[in-house]
């Protein structure tokens, strides 16, 4: 596996958010300005900015991208996003299935950080001459840095807000670097995740806000 170490290294060096600087996202607010197609912020102009790699999106944008995803149709709580035959795939330099796979997930979810981290790191072990892999890796370090924006992860009143569960490990691995995870424990509407500190996150624990998931579990129950 030192490919993937090595192109680890490469694409996703120096692109930290400050823990100090954050803003609690306003659900109400989100929801108003994606909703509104009299504006630049509704969800399909900025979605198609998106997916044109616009330069000149902000991270207010990213977090309207990315917290504006669970008022679409597309939105499931709980999708499969077929991490470990992605990373089967990956160990066997099947690059072609691997973006295949990348590609279903980004159809449905064009938001999703492990289709769009696993797609650039596919591209660029295919061909690392094509520079178009540093697409999906800006959408993947904007995303995530859109993420750890929403708190510091130190309670769960201040914590990282996501849209699925699967995002925390990304804030968790990725992000902050953590190598060792211990437990996970729910607290209402918080999962707090028990690990060993890393040089960017001090704590031994880190709280995410998962209330979007409960939300839809709530729909999906009331509709049966």
């Amino acid at each position: 596996m030192k490919y993937v170490f090595l192109t680890l290294l490469i694409l996703f060096s120096s692109f930290c958010y400050s823990q100090t600087q954050y803003l609690k996202v306003n659900r109400d607010e989100v929801k108003r300005k994606v909703l509104d197609s009299s504006l630049n912020t509704f969800y399909p102009k900025l979605l198609d900015r998106f997916l044109a790699d616009d330069t000149t999106l902000s991270i207010e944008d990213y977090r309207l991208l990315y917290y504006g995803f669970v008022f679409q149709k597309a939105y499931v709580a709980y999708p499969n996003l077929q991490q470990p035959r992605i990373r089967k795939e990956l160990e066997d330099k099947n690059y072609s299935t691997c973006l295949q796979i990348c590609d279903s997930i980004l159809t449905q979810i064009p938001i999703s950080l492990i289709g769009n981290y696993y797609k650039g790191l596919a591209m660029y072990n295919a061909n690392n001459n094509d520079p178009s892999y540093s697409n999906f890796r800006n959408r993947f370090k904007n995303i995530l840095n859109a993420i750890v924006s929403s708190g510091d992860g130190l309670t769960c009143e201040t914590a990282f807000k996501t849209i699925f569960v699967s995002d925390e490990y990304q804030v968790i691995y990725k992000y902050f670097q953590i190598e060792t995870f211990l437990s996970q424990a729910l607290e209402l509407p918080c999962d707090r995740m028990n690990i060993k500190p890393s040089k960017y996150f001090s704590s031994e624990k880190m709280y995410f806000d998962t209330s979007e998931t409960f939300e839809y579990m709530k729909k999906i129950m009331k509709k049966d």
